[in-house]
């Protein structure tokens, strides 16, 4: 545990010409081991921190592999002061809201925190699954009364920001991951904490990095302690209670540059969506002056390589705009197609992206005149795309053909001729659908409508003649379902004869 001590003379440094370096030559009597604990770290202490004393046993003294790929993550800063009265320093946290990687600085002079580039925001969603568990001898009784401490106005600024970013780093580990707090405590103690986090915005609402902690504190709130993989609704509820949204939506249209800002935000109106989506929707559609929808929207221009932006905005929207005609117009009229139709083509292999993408361009299609804009904005190819690349997912299945039943009903009620030339693979998707999913009707009859309005063009009926088993399948299908296929297939069939 004794550290090496090294002592020089001033014959041990030779100096050589003028474009030399000194050099120290060594003895081995110049190395001499010390019996007593040094109060000293050294700088491979720092860098590794391989034999800190009790009060840092929180650091990992293993190397992150995802440091030699370059990747970064937010820092959670700590010090490495022993006479520091605040926390012992904590492992990287990685939660539902992190799509970056990295380990914690243990150097106390480096308490910054990196926001998210271009590159790190289009990492999957096993990227930032959470790999590492909280220390099991934090007391959240103690991290509440430093919350306590860090929202009063006597502490120094210096001091009171590495006590904030400390106290914060060890909240988002009690309720992300297993520790030795009960599920009582832990639920006894989240009024304190809400109450200490929304507190820590007001007053340090220009200060980026704290307010980017504190939105990651109230996203650990509402998921469960096994790392987040699923919404906590009681704590959602609760969070809906003290107004968060409004602090959130607040927060996003003061920093809308910063992507990990962004990130977190999206992720907690998401889980409180999941958990409440009546309540949540009002709250988020009235949040700072009825700018909720905009700033989702605005965040996803803003970010367009985030997949997890982009993915959590089309789920916002889509469910924003189910069965509320009110709030179509208010996604449209801030150019929220144009958005959701940018996340479709740019993620284009990423099915959770495709399905959200599809179920809100769904919701917008039943309205004729935002179905004009998507019409206008290539929406119909988009869509037929999805359905040609995700086809085995029913989700997306279900939602593209709905949607593109409602953009040709729209085109036929405009008496525009429908005269898209499609390639085999977008005819032969809906096929594949008419195969595949003949147990649901309104699926199947939309396909069919679909598939009928393509017909209008002769290039059209020539590539349906070269699928397989076309006249097989659309004469399943008006068997199935007499009264809303049969007209339609037989049309179809005629044209193919």
């Amino acid at each position: 545990k004794s550290l090496p001590s090294i002592k020089f003379d001033r014959a041990d440094f030779k100096l050589g010409d003028s474009k030399s370096l000194p050099s120290i030559k060594f003895e081995e009597e110049d190395f001499k081991l010390s019996d007593s604990r040094s109060d000293t770290l050294s700088i491979d202490q720092l860098l590794s921190v391989s034999e800190m004393d009790d009060d840092l046993k929180g650091c990992s003294s293993k190397e992150d592999p995802a440091n030699k790929a370059g990747d970064t993550m937010m820092p959670l800063p700590i010090t490495t002061s022993r006479s520091s009265p605040l926390f012992p320093p904590v492992n990287s946290v990685r939660d539902l809201g992190n799509d970056e990687k990295g380990t914690i600085p243990c150097d106390s002079s480096n308490r910054s925190i990196q926001t998210a580039t271009s590159k790190d925001c289009d990492k999957s969603d096993e990227e930032y699954q959470p790999t590492t568990v909280a220390p099991q001898d934090i007391n959240i009784k103690n991290v509440i009364e430093f919350l306590e401490y860090c929202t009063s106005s006597e502490t120094s600024h210096e001091c009171a920001e590495t006590t904030t970013m400390n106290a914060l780093s060890q909240l988002i580990q009690i309720y992300l991951y297993e520790t030795d707090a009960t599920d009582e405590d832990m639920a006894e103690h989240m009024h304190a904490a809400l109450e200490k986090v929304l507190s820590l915005i007001d007053k340090n609402h220009n200060n980026v990095p704290i307010v980017t902690l504190c939105v990651r504190a109230l996203m650990a709130f509402t998921v469960s302690t096994d790392g987040g993989k699923n919404v906590n609704i009681e704590a959602c509820n609760l969070v809906i209670v003290y107004e968060v949204v409004d602090y959130v939506v607040k927060a996003m249209n003061a920093n809308p540059n910063s992507c990990e800002l962004l990130r977190y935000s999206m992720k907690l109106l998401r889980n409180i969506d999941i958990a409440s989506p009546d309540t949540a929707n009002t709250k988020i559609v009235q949040a700072c002056d009825f700018s909720g929808i905009s700033r989702i929207i605005g965040s996803m221009y803003a970010h367009p390589q985030c997949k997890i932006i982009q993915d959590d905005g089309c789920l916002l929207l889509w469910s924003l705009c189910n069965n509320d005609v009110s709030n179509r117009r208010m996604v449209a009229d801030c150019f929220g197609v144009a958005a959701i139709l940018t996340a479709l083509a740019t993620f284009r292999s990423d099915e959770d992206v495709q399905e959200h993408a599809c179920g809100a361009l769904q919701s917008l299609s039943t309205q004729e005149n935002i179905c004009e804009g998507i019409l206008s904005n290539g929406g119909l190819k988009y869509v037929l795309v999805s359905l040609s690349e995700h086809m085995q997912c029913e989700t997306i299945a279900r939602q593209a053909c709905l949607t593109l039943y409602n953009l040709f009903l729209v085109k036929e009620r405009m008496d525009i001729k429908s005269e898209e030339t499609m390639i085999d693979v977008h005819i032969g998707a809906l096929f594949g659908v008419l195969e595949r999913y003949m147990e649901s009707e309104d699926v199947i009859s939309c396909v069919c409508y679909v598939l009928r309005q393509l017909a209008e063009s002769e290039f059209n009926v020539e590539v349906m003649r070269r699928q397989q088993n076309a006249a097989m399948l659309l004469g399943r299908a008006a068997e199935t379902y007499p009264a809303s296929c049969k007209d339609l297939t037989d049309n179809i069939v005629e044209l193919l004869i």
